[in-house]
């Protein structure tokens, strides 16, 4: 009886630690991105990550993503500003959303070339710039 259960304690142990040390072990992955067996891993840095999701979300999902707010957002632009909660580049909603304060119609944001800016408290001026 003692060398049966000591066998089973053995298969319990091995069977753990087999586990432990898999290859679809997100540990082993990251030092070993280019295993075939990692493919479905996610990735571990922007390099993994090509145009439109140039972005590698490391702190959650492990996908490429177009943009990270706050400090990863450079993919958004144009008609698609604001990075949104889901990590895709998004139209403006709020003027808040826009440095210039400005979102326009279109969902893009305004800037000095296409917004004129006014103070009720402000002196005359000709440019109506944000800064004036």
């Amino acid at each position: 009886m003692q060398i049966q259960a000591w066998f089973h304690v053995v298969v319990v142990m091995v069977a753990v630690a087999a586990a432990g040390c898999h290859r679809d072990n997100l540990l082993y992955c990251e030092g070993h991105p280019d295993d075939p067996d990692c493919q479905g891993a996610g990735c571990t840095s922007n390099d993994q990550c090509a145009t439109p999701t140039s972005v590698c979300d490391v702190d959650g999902t492990r996908a490429c993503v177009q943009c990270l707010a706050p400090d990863q957002t450079s993919a958004c632009g144009g008609a698609t500003p604001v990075c949104a909660p889901d990590h895709t580049c998004q139209a403006c909603t709020a003027h808040a959303q826009c440095a210039s304060l400005a979102c326009l119609p279109d969902g893009s944001c305004g800037d000095d070339s296409t917004v004129a800016y006014v103070d009720p408290a402000g002196t005359d001026n000709a440019s109506c710039t944000r800064a004036m």
